[in-house]
């Protein structure tokens, strides 16, 4: 078992959603889905890592992250989300506490610029922004500052990229602190689009290799009981109320592209 689960392991530092759909693995019942409605803010706030901006004093909190396993057991470790819009960006932040800041920050300078999932720490975004419960965007960012996308299957043209996402990070006494914005122009939305996104905010805990504990090293916002991070079906909902018409988009090739 430690043998399979150190080779999991290193298949996550290249490629973490390949680990999240193969570790975790699916159980227990469909939990309710939790609501969290988006704040549109009359000023973009400063994406500097620091959460002065009137946009989140305003905006309504995604707390309660409850351990990978359980929605009645609250992680050890709390978050606080939040999240808010205007014409152009969806804005996301995240406040991660940690409980032990003297092992964190050398393991925090141990990951460099890199994105390395089992190092210090990473919180991961999904949206789903036609509701239908089968399919996900998902934004991971470490505390390093580093960033990891996952690109939709329907993304032909590679528009969604990390290149368009501002992101920052900084380092407290208590924790760490990520702020992003997330053009909406790169969301694929469509016509479908719903005043109501699929959404979930999740979190990975550093556990120092004490252990591998499902519940020691995962949290959500909306929990998933045990199924792993991007199953659409056990997102919350993210309740946006714009018109978002002008990003809606297709793209269909008169034929198919070839090679070379």
């Amino acid at each position: 078992m430690l043998q399979s689960l150190d080779k999991r392991i290193r298949i996550a530092a290249v490629l973490p959603v390949f680990l999240l759909s193969t570790y975790c693995q699916a159980v227990g019942g469909a939990p309710s889905a939790r609501r969290l409605v988006a704040t549109r803010g009359d000023t973009p706030p400063v994406i500097d890592g620091k959460l002065e901006d009137a946009c989140w004093q305003e905006a309504a909190q995604a707390t309660g992250f409850s351990v990978f396993t359980n929605p009645d057991q609250m992680h050890p470790e709390p978050t606080q989300g939040r999240v808010c819009f205007d014409d152009d960006n969806i804005y996301i932040s995240l406040t991660c506490h940690v409980k032990e800041m003297e092992k964190f920050r050398p393991r925090l300078a141990e990951s460099g610029t890199d994105f390395k999932y089992w190092r210090a720490g990473v919180i991961e975004i999904f949206f789903n922004p036609n509701h239908d419960r089968k399919t996900y965007q998902q934004y991971l960012f470490h505390a390093n500052g580093s960033s990891f996308v996952a690109l939709p299957s329907d993304d032909v043209l590679k528009i969604l990229n990390q290149d368009f996402i501002t992101s920052k990070s900084s380092v407290t006494e208590t924790g760490y602190t990520i702020e992003v914005a997330i053009p909406l122009a790169i969301l694929h939305l469509r016509p479908d689009t719903a005043k109501v996104w699929g959404f979930n905010l999740n979190r990975c805990h550093d556990a120092y290799d004490r252990t591998m504990a499902q519940d020691v090293m995962f949290s959500s916002w909306n929990s998933t009981r045990g199924a792993n991070f991007p199953t659409p079906g056990r997102f919350g909902d993210l309740v946006l109320d714009a018109d978002l018409s002008r990003f809606y988009w297709r793209v269909d090739f008169v034929r198919e592209p070839q090679p070379g």
